[in-house]
């Protein structure tokens, strides 16, 4: 997976192992109410962009409001209180895209 560097100019250009330029890279990161995917429903988002130098270049997080029981607070930490005014997630997916 690792790239290598190629000349370019004053700045360093990335490639990947088929010649393509990396020009960066999101990191998504999804709580959920469980693992059982015809059910359970997404409890939070947060995405981090990253710049093909490695350095952050945007960051996004909301909570989901599930509408249903948020699963194992234990696990992931949120509760329904945290999620009572929280969108649903059709409309937090308009937001990230």
């Amino acid at each position: 997976m690792g790239g290598e560097s190629v000349p370019g100019g004053e700045a360093e250009l990335r490639v990947n192992g088929h010649g393509q330029e990396i020009i960066g890279f999101a990191v998504v990161d999804l709580e959920t109410t469980g693992l059982s995917t015809p059910t359970d429903r997404v409890v939070e988002v947060a995405v981090v962009q990253v710049g093909a130098d490695g350095q952050i270049t945007d960051e996004f997080s909301t909570l989901i409001n599930p509408c249903q029981d948020v699963g194992p607070t234990r696990i992931h930490g949120i509760t329904a209180a945290d999620v009572a005014g929280a969108p649903v997630f059709a409309d937090a997916a308009a937001t990230v895209w």
